[in-house]
């Protein structure tokens, strides 16, 4: 239906070049996958075509309602119980003229899977131009080790979250990177010391 971009591109043709008429059911999925595929046009390989084939999907009769409702729905119910926690907790900076959110999660004895998706939902909803989202979490040994989940918005040009997180031997693109490291202390101590890494 439609050429390359996330999916499908800007906009659909029949055999004489005429553009293929959608329904408004058509229009709307075809909206969801570019915003599932792009996050929300937020991911670094992210293309002017992909925006360019949702203004063309709005304008074929996408519905706006059904991408806000739906738009979510990718995350799990676990996911959307730590999204309530985190924009609950996330403490607000300005750093060079740029918002800046940190949080830092305890998810107890296991690895809470899918923070990636918790962070972009973050960075959007709360109009933040950087998020750093830290979450903490024993193995079978009791090792304490924390995640750093890192995203930021095309505003924040100058931001390279790839370098910072290649601090703990992690990585990722500018906008958007990821690194775990090793907790040397447990308990109350070890919340501590994820604090300081979350601010460094």
């Amino acid at each position: 239906l439609m050429e390359e971009g996330a999916g499908c591109g800007e906009g659909g043709q029949g055999q004489e070049g005429a553009p293929l008429p959608l329904s408004e059911a058509e229009a709307t999925l075809f909206a969801l996958g570019i915003r599932a595929d792009t996050g929300a046009l937020s991911y670094p390989d992210t293309t002017a075509r992909d925006g360019h084939a949702l203004v063309w999907l709005m304008e074929a009769g996408a519905s706006q309602h059904a991408i806000a409702e739906f738009g979510h729905a990718r995350l799990s119910a676990a996911q959307r119980d730590v999204l309530s926690t985190a924009l609950a907790q996330t403490e607000r900076s300005v750093h060079e003229g740029l918002q800046v959110g940190r949080v830092l999660l305890d998810s107890g004895k296991e690895f809470m899977a899918g923070m990636a998706a918790v962070a972009e939902e973050l960075l959007q909803l709360m109009g933040l131009d950087v998020v750093l989202l830290a979450a903490t979490h024993e193995n079978a040994k009791q090792q304490v080790y924390l995640s750093l989940i890192g995203r930021a918005s095309a505003r924040a040009k100058p931001v390279d979250l790839n370098a910072l997180m290649r601090r703990w031997e992690g990585g990722g693109h500018r906008a958007a990177a990821a690194a775990s490291t090793r907790l040397g202390a447990t308990g109350d101590e070890a919340r501590t010391e994820a604090e300081a890494v979350l601010l460094e």
